[in-house]
């Protein structure tokens, strides 16, 4: 698992999936660049697709 996907299940108390605005904001990437990644497909976490939206994968 890597240093930013760890940091993420201590920040979250173990939770499965997160908001990418929520994950960014761990990262330091602002909300503009958090949805203008995601649209685009190159945010640097791991996503899935939800009935709610894209979310980031926390755990594998």
């Amino acid at each position: 698992m890597s240093a930013t996907l760890q940091i993420l299940v201590e920040r979250f108390n173990g939770a499965l999936l997160v908001r990418p605005v929520d994950a960014g904001a761990v990262i330091n990437m602002a909300k503009p660049s958090v949805y203008n990644r995601v649209c685009a497909g190159t945010f640097p976490l791991p996503l899935v697709e939800t009935s709610i939206g894209k979310m980031v994968r926390v755990t594998f």
